[in-house]
C-alpha cells in the first residue's frame, strides 16, 4: 500500500504520530529492501552504477543528518 494511504491507517492504529511515522518508514524500507534483493538476484542491477553512486550518496546522507 502506498505510504500516503498507509500512514493515516497506521496513525489510527498506533495513536502516536511518532510511532506511526516510524512504522511507516520501517514498512517502506522493508519493501524497498525486498524489491532490491529480488532485482539483484535476477541480475537486473547495474553494479557499476551502484559503485559510482554509493560514495556521494553516503556523503549526502551524513551531511544531511547533521
Amino acid at each position: 500500500m502506498l505510504g500516503t494511504l498507509r500512514l493515516p491507517l497506521v496513525l489510527l492504529a498506533a495513536g502516536d504520530p511518532s510511532a506511526a511515522a516510524g512504522t511507516n518508514i520501517a514498512i517502506s524500507a522493508a519493501a524497498a529492501g525486498a524489491g532490491g534483493w529480488r532485482h539483484a538476484r535476477e541480475g537486473r542491477v547495474d553494479w557499476g552504477v551502484v559503485a559510482w553512486m554509493t560514495p556521494p550518496s553516503l556523503v549526502g546522507a551524513v551531511v544531511g543528518g547533521l
